[in-house]
């Protein structure tokens, strides 16, 4: 096991050993290399420094915008003594904040009435003191209700701002007909918005009925192109705008219909539908009468009641005459008689009237176009012999007469133009409804463009990303591309300077390889060269030996030459 000093020891040779490698690299390179790699750090250590500075500097997020100067003044006021930071933007009509204090900062503003413009509403009313005139106290109402109509038409989409003045003429003991008061409405419109006939109407009459004894001809509206509304509005003028959007919303949502149809038979973006609609607004009455000659009698009752004669005592009062068989004296038998006859007739009508009033806004023509493209259908590209060449080419094939019936009539199906053509024959027999329902179905070649993908940005698109964002991803992503950029030119200075001391490294070995290798041939040599040596000294003593031999024994020595020539 391995204490703890030791392993110190371990991690400290270690890092001694990585720092004598940098330095043997950094000795190794060249000025250029040298250079080159200075500029690489210092390069890599600002971006670092950027990617710090920017993931640390807030993203900033608009707190309220439209705001008036006085406003805007009142909310920085407050940002400032909370010690917030901020910014002030769109010629100072927009504050903005840091991202996280948003929410928090916007509840805070809103429980302070910051947030609703200049309009106090019937606030004012609380600050109304004891001794105030009662032209004061109508004045001060006045000007709470402008600002309830400024809250109400900042609702609306599209407007931006709202200003409502309140005009209303003293009141005179001495005049009998007072004028009416009248109303100025200024909106400001956001842009590529504007404000629809029904819309203008509502405002004038919402404006008319907040405000006591004015009227719809005293409201006047105007918007930042110019006035929209006339002293006398022309009701014909006004129902044509309505009749116009209520046509244009049918249309609308026919398309609708007849679109989601035509692309579940053809596919998404391969077909398109155009309708047209003559609406009739036209309110008729249809009276329908029954007369009845000669009158008939649809019913009759009769009744009859009679009574009994019944006999009448009379006379002196006493017994007598109240004893039974007895009469009063010189009376005579008194008998009453009662009928009564009741007799009822009851005698239909002699006319029956019936009215029946028409639908307002029924469908009087229809024009249908669709539009698909033909189907796509890809082949191999043949060359002059008929064989094929390894690319493919697209062909455009249109669809057969029984297709295109069939994708006619399930659009035309989706939007009821059978039940309105049907209808219209029957309440107009006697006029030429084909010439107003017609359709008519083509089929092209769909057209092929560079531009057909279309890559939708961030924050500009209907997402939750504001353009602060996208920018400083976008600051951060070049910084990245930049640092991928500078690690790869300083891995390469890296891996040519590893080179070089690899080479320098590989020239020693060789070096120290060719050295051993001559060292161990001159050692063989001279081995061999001992070995020549020995070998003679050898030879030389085994002569001698033969020559004592032959001496002392000439005939052994015979013996054995023989043997030998024998051999």
């Amino acid at each position: 096991m391995r204490t703890p000093q030791r392993i110190g020891g371990e991690e400290s040779s270690n890092m001694q050993d990585m720092l004598q490698q940098l330095k043997t690299i950094w000795e190794r390179m060249e000025i250029s290399q040298r250079v080159t790699m200075i500029l690489v750090a210092g390069a890599f250590a600002a971006i670092v420094v950027f990617i710090t500075f920017g993931a640390t500097r807030p993203s900033w997020r608009v707190l309220a915008t439209d705001l008036s100067g006085a406003r805007t003044a009142e909310i920085v006021h407050h940002l400032q003594s909370q010690g917030i930071a901020h910014r002030v933007a769109d010629r100072e009509r927009t504050v903005l904040v840091p991202a996280g204090d948003v929410y928090a900062l916007r509840n805070e503003l809103a429980e302070l009435d910051m947030l609703d413009g200049d309009s106090a509403g019937f606030k004012l009313l609380d600050q109304s003191s004891f001794g105030m005139s009662n032209h004061m106290e109508m004045r001060m109402y006045d000007r709470a209700v402008a600002g309830e109509l400024e809250r109400s038409f900042r609702e609306l989409s599209g407007v931006g701002n709202a200003r409502v003045i309140i005009s209303r003429p003293q009141p005179s003991p001495f005049l009998r007909d007072e004028a009416k008061p009248s109303i100025s409405v200024k909106l400001s419109m956001r842009s590529g918005s504007r404000l629809s006939e029904r819309q203008l109407h509502g405002v004038t009459h919402l404006a008319s009925a907040a405000v006591e004894g004015a009227s719809p001809d005293r409201v006047q509206v105007m918007d930042d192109q110019g006035l929209l509304s006339r002293p006398e509005e022309d009701p014909i003028t006004l129902r044509a705008g309505t009749n116009h959007e209520l046509t244009r919303a049918m249309e609308r949502e026919l398309v609708e219909k007849a679109q989601r149809q035509l692309e579940r038979m053809v596919g998404a973006g391969r077909g398109a539908v155009s309708l047209s609609l003559d609406l009739d607004f036209t309110r008729r009455s249809q009276a329908t009468s029954r007369v009845f000659d000669p009158v008939v009698i649809e019913s009759r009752n009769t009744t009859r009641e009679s009574s009994t004669p019944v006999p009448q005592r009379g006379g002196v009062a006493g017994t007598q005459p109240n004893v039974e068989g007895q009469m009063g004296n010189n009376q005579e038998a008194l008998m009453a008689t009662e009928t009564m006859e009741d007799e009822t007739i009851k005698r239909a009508g002699s006319k029956e009237n019936t009215t029946v009033e028409e639908q307002v806004g029924r469908i009087r023509g229809m024009t249908v176009s669709i539009v698909i493209d033909q189907r796509v259908r890809r082949q191999p590209v043949l060359d002059d012999d008929g064989n094929p060449t390894g690319e493919t080419e697209e062909i455009f094939e249109d669809y057969t007469d029984a297709q295109k019936e069939s994708f006619r009539q399930a659009v035309l199906d989706a939007i009821g133009f059978a039940s309105a053509r049907g209808a219209q024959m029957a309440q107009d027999p006697d006029a030429n409804v084909d010439d107003r329902f017609s359709v008519s179905l083509a089929t092209v070649a769909p057209v092929r463009s560079d531009d057909d993908v279309v890559v939708a940005m961030a924050g500009f698109m209907g997402t939750d990303f504001d353009e602060e964002q996208v920018r400083q991803w976008a600051s951060w992503a070049v910084a990245a591309i930049v640092a991928l950029g500078l690690l790869f030119v300083a891995r390469g200075q890296m891996r040519r300077a590893q080179s070089a001391i690899d080479a320098e490294a590989r020239r020693r070995r060789e070096e120290e390889e060719a050295r051993k290798k001559a060292e161990e041939e001159a050692r063989k040599r001279q081995q061999m060269l001992v070995g020549d040596e020995d070998r003679a000294e050898q030879r030389e003593a085994m002569r001698g030996n033969l020559m004592e031999q032959v001496a002392k024994d000439p005939d052994a020595a015979a013996q054995v030459i023989r043997a030998w020539l024998y051999e």
